[in-house]
């Protein structure tokens, strides 16, 4: 028997053993990876025809098989690593051939069970693959909510949303703003953007930390003049820095001449409530605080303050939470308008569809706040597929003239449930 038949011979044995539960998609994926993984293990034998004789050939291509269609069965059952399947077997297919052909290269211990052995050694393979994949997408999902977290306080401050859903970007408070054509244009600020007097800042701290700046006093290098000088023209530079930096990262922006006070009055209020409390709290801590150290009793002083900064921790801690609320929010409304736009640009079937999808699209945007943490960009990208998605869905149960109850049933039983 060739090889071609060997393969053949196998994939409608283990088609026959496949279960009906699993998709097409599965199956086809799961036919290709396994043929091609089965032809480049028999050549491999092949070229090995001095130590494996027909017979054992038989049972190792049994072996493989059995292994292969087992862990493909694993995979395909935690549903999370589809797209990660044939990288996972490729991994315990090398490590199963290697397995065998150091037995037969080094000779078989009579006391070793050669078949669990070799499934011991996939087995270990098989972990070691889904650990590394899971850490990857744990470590893409860490790296996506710093850059998230790290969004929030700039989006609260310098975007703003306008009615038709395009983001405007003021990179400081009395500057004309850029409307956002991508998402790198708004990370780069927040890499490159202001840096100046933030390097400043840390030059200064160093130099009061090594008592740099006491030394060029007490040597004359440095006085009262000089100092005033010397912060104007690190001001002048901080201003042509941003300024260019503006220039360079936002060319190819649309520029607006939407004035940041007059169109962010409900991000304003929210600042100035902010800072207004928080200032409020910090007075309050450091009196608190204050009472502690002149406190006569030490085992009453130090409670006193350790208690004062615990609560300002846990207080900011609330605030931040508030913050994320707030912006959440606003993202949410731009996200809702995009939807209320995009669904009047929408060549729908008949407008009983736009009503159907109305009825959930709002629903839909919630469900993806509370459950998914994607960006501003993935969002709307899956508002669209629903829109699109639900009009031809609709359109086709409109055609078989279902009644309006069943329709609804037929809806929220087979289609929203791929999307919720």
């Amino acid at each position: 028997m060739d090889n071609t038949c060997i393969v053949e011979n196998f994939i409608a044995r283990a088609n026959d053993a496949f279960p009906k539960s699993f998709s097409k998609k599965q199956r086809i994926c799961f036919e290709n990876c396994f043929s091609s993984l089965l032809q480049i293990f028999i050549k491999h034998l092949e070229q090995n025809t001095d130590i494996i004789s027909n017979d054992l050939k038989e049972s190792i291509c049994e072996l493989f098989a059995a292994l292969i269609f087992q862990f493909s069965f694993e995979i395909f059952e935690l549903k999370d690593f589809d797209d990660d399947y044939e990288q996972i077997m490729q991994k315990i297919a090398f490590v199963i051939d290697e397995a065998v052909f150091h037995l037969l290269k080094n000779g078989v211990s009579e006391q070793l069970n050669v078949e669990k052995w070799i499934e011991k050694q996939a087995r270990n393979a098989f972990r070691k693959a889904l650990k590394d994949i899971a850490d990857r997408k744990l470590s893409q999902i860490r790296d996506e909510n710093i850059v998230r977290n790290n969004a929030f306080f700039w989006q609260l401050i310098y975007i703003k949303y306008t009615s038709d859903n395009k983001r405007i970007f003021y990179p400081n408070f009395f500057s004309d703003g850029y409307f956002l054509t991508s998402e790198k244009q708004f990370k780069d600020y927040i890499n490159w953007g202001n840096k100046f007097f933030i390097c400043c800042l840390f030059v200064f701290l160093i130099l009061l930390k090594f008592k740099l700046l006491k030394l060029l006093i007490n040597l004359g290098v440095l006085n009262s003049q000089i100092l005033i000088f010397g912060i104007l023209v690190l001001i002048i530079l901080g201003i042509i820095y941003n300024f260019v930096s503006q220039k360079v990262i936002f060319k190819n922006a649309i520029k607006t001449h939407e004035k940041f006070w007059v169109n962010n009055i409900q991000t304003i209020d929210f600042i100035k409530k902010l800072i207004k409390e928080i200032t409020s709290i910090f007075i309050l801590v450091c009196a608190i605080f204050v009472l502690g150290i002149n406190c006569q009793k030490a085992y009453l002083g130090v409670p006193i303050c350790l208690s004062a900064v615990l609560v300002f921790l846990f207080y900011l801690r609330k605030k931040y939470v508030f913050i994320k609320a707030f912006v959440n929010k606003l993202e949410k409304n731009a996200i809702k308008s995009y939807a209320l736009k995009t669904l009047n640009e929408f060549k729908l079937y008949n407008k009983q569809v736009k009503n159907n999808i109305e009825i959930y699209i709002y629903e839909y945007i919630d469900y993806i706040y509370k459950t998914k943490n994607l960006n501003y960009i993935d969002i709307t990208k899956n508002i669209y597929n629903f829109i699109r998605n639900f009009n031809r869905f609709n359109k086709m149960l409109y055609k078989l003239n279902i009644d309006e109850a069943m329709h609804t049933q037929i809806i929220e039983n087979r289609f929203l449930p791929y999307f919720y």
